[in-house]
């Protein structure tokens, strides 16, 4: 038994709970590539928005970053360029090749008014609305 927990240096553990590590581990080994790249492209795509909201004098900037998805802060005059923006540096110009297959993430873009707020239906009409 001592034998088993040195060789997998987990004390008091069982069969069951080593294996469900060893599980655990293999998994996050095999998804490397996908996490890693999926945080690396929303880093990426907050430096290239923030260098062309800058570039073209625009008043959006990133506000935050989090794994997957980019906040931006905008007047409501430049929410569709943002959006078109996010697409573009958030997928369709931001991919990654492994094993010589080129990847990318599909995103959605959404409107907020509020943060974490779901629009009423009469914002829904007036942000989407040309």
């Amino acid at each position: 038994r001592f034998a088993t927990h040195a060789r997998m240096g987990v004390r008091g553990s069982t069969n069951q709970a080593e294996d469900g590590l060893n599980k655990a581990l293999g998994r996050e080994a095999r998804n490397f590539f996908m996490q890693s790249s999926v945080a690396d492209t929303s880093a990426r795509a907050g430096k290239w928005l923030l260098a062309h909201y800058i570039k073209h004098n625009m008043q959006a900037r990133p506000m935050v970053i989090l794994y997957d998805s980019v906040v931006t802060l905008c007047p409501l005059s430049e929410r569709h360029i943002v959006a078109e923006l996010h697409q573009r540096f958030m997928t369709t110009e931001n991919t990654w090749t492994y094993y010589g297959k080129e990847m990318y993430y599909p995103i959605d873009n959404e409107f907020v008014m509020r943060w974490s707020t779901k629009l009423t239906p009469e914002e829904k009409t007036f942000l989407y609305a040309d």
